[in-house]
């Protein structure tokens, strides 16, 4: 991308600014690089802050321009799978309000080992890779398309390693205070209770592995909860008052428990996470794993 001559001058005084401070070389190119990186992506993808008129439209409907923009970054996820499907309601408002990015750099430190996350978030990679260092030098790297921390979502949790970008990366962050709060505050049915519990009965067993990096999505236990959640959205039934007599309606996963405007607002595939997220950038390379002690983690 070819730089204005607008942007060439704010460069110019970010330059001034880093030698008059007598930052050390190493930092500041780090600094300058993060800007151009940030200023690319900027490009890229066009911020909602930049964007005037969407401060004037109505909440309700920015809360679903929210949700199709990040509601297929969620999908990534085998348990927001589901939660899209099962009460797209909710997940509209969490889209909404505890959905925000986050642009990073090279050598970017996110986190470290013992750190306790204020506020505790849990990370989707949409472009770029991160390293995740274990506290016995063991690495593995993180690419688009999988998540890192969910284990704040479901308990008190301190991170087990550094999390460090290996490349420039765009990130999703999803508030865990205010996933609990609105998954709480809501009248639905689908159990999120259950997965949590078993999320954390894995995890205390030793079936995950006690890191902030997802699990597979061959554990057994965790996806059989997943599997039958998915299950009781299939068969569930609504009683339904006929003008004489009540009858029971059964509804199929693919028509939903929202309201008639819900349902005009929110297209099929999107519930099933099909819909491809324009934040989202495969990889070109398959994930790479590296272990200094010999162990596979992935």
């Amino acid at each position: 991308h070819m730089l204005s001559r607008k942007d060439m001058e704010k460069f110019q005084v970010l330059k001034r600014y880093l030698h008059k401070n007598e930052i050390s070389a190493a930092l500041s190119m780090r600094v300058m690089h993060n800007a151009q990186h940030a200023l690319m992506e900027t490009q890229r993808f066009m911020e909602e802050s930049r964007v005037e008129l969407l401060n004037i439209i109505s909440e309700p409907l920015r809360a679903e321009l929210h949700f199709e923009l990040y509601a297929p970054v969620l999908a990534v996820h085998p348990f927001f799978r589901c939660f899209i499907d099962a009460c797209p309601q909710v997940m509209t408002k969490l889209c909404h309000k505890a959905m925000s990015q986050l642009l990073v750099s090279t050598g970017d430190v996110l986190f470290m080992p013992g750190e306790v996350p204020s506020p505790p978030r849990m990370f989707f990679v949409c472009s770029g890779e991160l390293s995740y260092h274990y506290v016995n030098g063991a690495v593995v790297y993180v690419q688009a398309g999988q998540w890192l921390s969910e284990a704040v979502l479901w308990a008190s949790w301190t991170h087990q390693g550094m999390l460090k970008a290996a490349s420039d990366c765009r990130l999703v962050l999803l508030d865990a205070n205010i996933f609990v709060h609105l998954s709480e505050v809501f009248d639905h049915d689908f159990d999120v209770r259950k997965y949590a519990r078993t999320f954390v009965e894995c995890m205390n067993k030793g079936l995950f592995d006690p890191s902030d990096l997802p699990y597979r999505e061959d554990s057994d236990e965790i996806m059989e909860v997943i599997s039958a959640l998915q299950t009781v959205r299939e068969t569930q039934t609504l009683l339904v008052p006929d003008s004489s007599h009540s009858k029971l309606l059964r509804r199929s996963s693919s028509q939903s428990l929202a309201s008639s405007h819900t349902n005009s607002m929110l297209s099929e595939d999107m519930w099933a996470g099909q819909r491809k997220s324009v934040l989202m950038v495969t990889p070109t390379n398959g994930a790479r794993q590296f272990a200094s002690n010999g162990q596979t983690y992935w």
